[in-house]
C-alpha cells in the first residue's frame, strides 16, 4: 500500500513538472497574426473574378505571364535574363499575398485595386 502511494505521489509530480517546463507553445492568435502578417488588404470588397482580371491585366503588363491555377490563386512567372521568377498569388475577397514575397508586384496590383468609393 505504501509503495502505492509513493509510485502515485512521484506520477503526480512528475506530471506536473513535465506540465510547467512546456514553456513553447505560443497562443492562437500569435499564429494567425504571423500568417497574415503580409496579407495587403482591400479598400472594398473585390469578387474573385474581378481580381482575377485586375491580376491577369497588371501582370502582363509589368511583363509577368499569369497561369489560373486555383480559383483563389494564380502563379505569376517572369524571365529575367539570366533569372526566372515564379510567384504564386493568393487572393480573397478582402486580400491578396504573394509566395515569395515580390514588392514590385504587390505595388502594382495595389496601384491597380479600385479605390475607396469607386
Amino acid at each position: 500500500m505504501k509503495k502505492i502511494i509513493v509510485i502515485g505521489a512521484t506520477l503526480l509530480l512528475s506530471a506536473f513538472l513535465l506540465d510547467g517546463c512546456n514553456t513553447n507553445a505560443t497562443p492562437s492568435h500569435a499564429s494567425e497574426d504571423a500568417k497574415s502578417e503580409n496579407y495587403i488588404y482591400f479598400p472594398t470588397t473585390i469578387q474573385p473574378k474581378e481580381m482575377q482580371k485586375i491580376l491577369k491585366s497588371v501582370g502582363e503588363s509589368e511583363g509577368w505571364r499569369i497561369t489560373e491555377y486555383k480559383s483563389n490563386a494564380m502563379i505569376a512567372e517572369k524571365l529575367d535574363n539570366p533569372d526566372a521568377k515564379a510567384v504564386t498569388i493568393t487572393f480573397s475577397k478582402d486580400f491578396f499575398y504573394t509566395t515569395p514575397r515580390n514588392t514590385s508586384l504587390e505595388s502594382a496590383i495595389k496601384n491597380a485595386l479600385p479605390k475607396d468609393g469607386e
